[in-house]
């Protein structure tokens, strides 16, 4: 468990509900004693996903359109509605003196609605693992970068959640705007609505803009803890792993970017 305090206050730029109301110190504590499970958990998902597949390989492949879709929105509003609850913290702190320091640096002006999203968001990296299935059972083309990023950060959050360093209040963020317009897009493609195919480029472009973003304020909060005159709120046990997952994260994209861009490119100049 994490050394230091980490002060609940009263939300003066968002109206806080009810069942956002938690017990921080307890869940900090119940990560940090059963954050192993998360290997568990991501070793019974490797292993079922192969599984699965190799299953299927001479099996019809499943039409699971109405689930999918209500997967998908499903998602889509649990993201935005997150988003819009999460946000309202960040654009605070953000226009403060300092306010990229205030953000991600310090735990100050931390309110309940925050500190409860951030729960479910580390919570929800274990549920999302089910997209998984859909992209099996369909027998659709399964990469590196599908698996090794649901299995990587779901793991990384549940270890990371017991130090609650402010970076992480950044990475839920993004995480949940990039996945409102993910989640809606795929969404739209299971009710078999057409879609333009820059969407696709689009929603690869928000998500290699998200590790863009994560790993540099990574480095920033690293700068400020080593040299900045006001320090930094980190630990080594959350942002190694960050930092880590985050470069190998974006290489992927970025590989995968290139790949998928090329592809649709191609696509419309023969359309």
């Amino acid at each position: 468990m994490a050394e230091y305090y980490v002060p609940i206050r009263n939300q003066s730029y968002l109206d806080m509900y009810t069942f956002e109301e938690m017990d921080l110190p307890f869940w900090r504590q119940w990560f940090a004693d059963n954050w192993i499970w998360s290997l568990y958990i991501g070793a019974v998902y490797v292993i079922t996903i192969f599984s699965c597949q190799r299953f299927m390989k001479n099996r019809e492949a499943f039409d699971l359109r109405t689930a999918l879709a209500l997967w998908n929105f499903g998602m889509a509003i649990f993201s935005i509605f997150a988003f819009s609850r999460v946000f309202p913290e960040i654009f605070y702190l953000l226009t403060k003196p300092n306010g990229l320091h205030a953000a991600a640096c310090k735990i100050e002006d931390h309110g309940m609605s925050m500190a409860f999203w951030a729960l479910t968001y580390t919570l929800s990296k274990a549920l999302q693992l089910g997209d998984t299935l859909f992209i099996v059972l369909r027998k659709k083309k399964l990469i590196l970068l599908h698996w090794y990023h649901h299995a990587s950060v779901m793991i990384l959050s549940w270890y990371a959640y017991q130090t609650y360093i402010p970076l992480l209040r950044f990475v839920g963020t993004m995480n949940y705007f990039v996945h409102g317009f993910m989640y809606t897009y795929y969404g739209l493609r299971a009710c078999e609505i057409k879609v333009p195919k820059r969407v696709s480029i689009f929603v690869t472009i928000l998500e290699l803009m998200q590790m863009i973003a994560g790993f540099s304020v990574t480095l920033f909060c690293l700068w400020q803890y080593n040299y900045g005159d006001n320090g930094c709120l980190i630990s080594a046990r959350a942002i190694t792993p960050s930092a880590a997952i985050y470069s190998t994260l974006f290489v992927l994209f970025a590989k995968h970017f290139r790949s998928t861009a090329f592809k649709q490119r191609g696509k419309l100049k023969s359309s």
